[in-house]
């Protein structure tokens, strides 16, 4: 898992989390595990407010 931030024209910061996607042998040891990587979350913004 890995944050990717971006700062917007407007001064905001766009936050995402994101799961890399697996290899396909990670893939096939995640199947034969019966998981499943969790869903993608949505991005957050914040303020400059909030992050100081």
């Amino acid at each position: 898992m890995l944050d990717v931030a971006f700062e917007t024209l407007d001064g905001r910061l766009l936050l995402m989390e994101r799961f890399t996607e697996p290899e396909p042998e990670h893939d096939l040891i995640l199947h034969h595990l019966k998981m499943e990587l969790p869903p993608q979350k949505p991005p957050r913004i914040y303020s400059r407010q909030r992050r100081k």
